[in-house]
């Protein structure tokens, strides 16, 4: 499996339509997860003027609202 550094949108939607699918957090496949690939500074940052700061998670929903990928939680 190829791992990369993910810096934006943009890099979670080209790896996931080269893999077929990326698990958001961190899972028991290890280093398989956005959570895992994803640069330290675009993870959570905590709270900045009373407000989440969270660029992945923010990329989620811009992906989700571009309708490039699909965002789910399966069991």
């Amino acid at each position: 499996m190829r791992t990369m550094n993910i810096k934006s949108k943009e890099d979670i939607v080209n790896y996931v339509n080269e893999v077929g699918y990326l698990p958001f957090f961190r899972n028991h496949i290890a280093g398989f997860s956005l959570e895992n690939m994803v640069e330290p500074i675009y993870w959570y940052d905590g709270f900045s003027d009373k407000e989440i700061k969270w660029p992945a998670w923010t990329w989620r929903e811009e992906i989700t609202k571009e309708k490039s990928l699909i965002y789910g939680k399966f069991f």
